[in-house]
């Protein structure tokens, strides 16, 4: 595996390339929440940490202010 470092003005962040999605428990945080989509949570949900997971819908049509509302109740609820 690989990893890149990225700097930015808001911080660092970690790119790990090669890196297996099963593995993504050993590099989060605890009380970590997963905002995913439908068909991503589909598809790997089974390899999701054990954590809380907000899914919304998919497509274009979803990126909308009533998404967010949701996300950020969900968030408050959780």
């Amino acid at each position: 595996m690989k990893i890149l470092e990225i700097h930015a003005s808001t911080g660092k962040s970690n790119l790990m390339i090669g890196e297996k999605f099963q593995n993504l428990e050993k590099y989060i945080p605890e009380n970590t929440i997963i905002i995913t989509d439908t068909n991503v949570r589909k598809l790997f949900q089974n390899d999701f940490p054990k954590c809380e997971v907000i899914e919304i819908g998919t497509g274009e049509s979803i990126k909308n202010l009533d998404t967010i509302k949701y996300i950020f109740e969900r968030l408050v609820e959780l």
